[in-house]
């Protein structure tokens, strides 16, 4: 058996912690994307069913910002800890293994060099907006299509709900778009 100095059972315990904490976050941040598909489907069956009502479009952008800026900041904390195994844990178990960087933690530098990561993230950008964004829009567009005889004097409380949405929407694809992190990392 090896005998492991206490500086070093430490942080390989912070390492097993934050793996497992990483691990749960991306099974629950990728479940959101199946949460809104499912969801928005839902409740586009009821608007357009036989006892919906086109108002019922009006849940959707709700519902997909809720759970977008939910699915944003589950993406942010998996990517900061992924970050911290990096640059903070990895040199400090080269400083007490005397090992060079290049053959610690080699996974968690795998990932983030491989040559298809930009193509990968892109794709991953196109369908959180797709899911999220543009699902928003459409049920919106959907309410617009299907509500006939709305007038702005008598339902200026709904165009105001949509003014409403559509800015959230526009500021969930602004932070979506944001924290993508679709360039080639610096530190491979």
């Amino acid at each position: 058996m090896v005998d492991v100095s206490p500086a070093l059972q430490c942080l390989l315990e912070e390492f097993k912690t934050s793996k497992a904490e990483q691990t749960a976050r991306i099974g629950f941040r990728d479940n959101l994307i199946y949460v809104t598909v499912a969801g928005i489907g839902a409740v586009s069956a009821f608007a357009l069913g036989k006892d919906g009502t086109p108002f019922a479009f009006l849940v959707s952008p709700w519902l997909a910002v809720v759970l977008g800026w939910t699915y944003l900041v589950n993406d942010e904390k998996i990517s900061s800890m992924g970050r911290y195994i990096r640059e903070t844990l990895a040199p400090k178990l080269e400083s007490i293994t005397g090992q060079p960087p290049d053959t610690l933690l080699l996974l968690e530098r795998a990932h983030r060099s491989d040559s298809r990561r930009i193509q990968r993230k892109v794709l991953q950008l196109s369908i959180n907006l797709l899911t999220f964004i543009g699902s928003s829009f459409a049920s919106i567009g959907a309410f617009l299509a299907r509500a006939e005889g709305l007038h702005w004097g008598l339902h200026w409380g709904t165009y105001s709900l949509i003014a409403v949405e559509v800015l959230c929407v526009i500021v969930l694809a602004w932070q979506i778009w944001a924290y993508a992190d679709i360039e080639k990392d610096p530190h491979i």
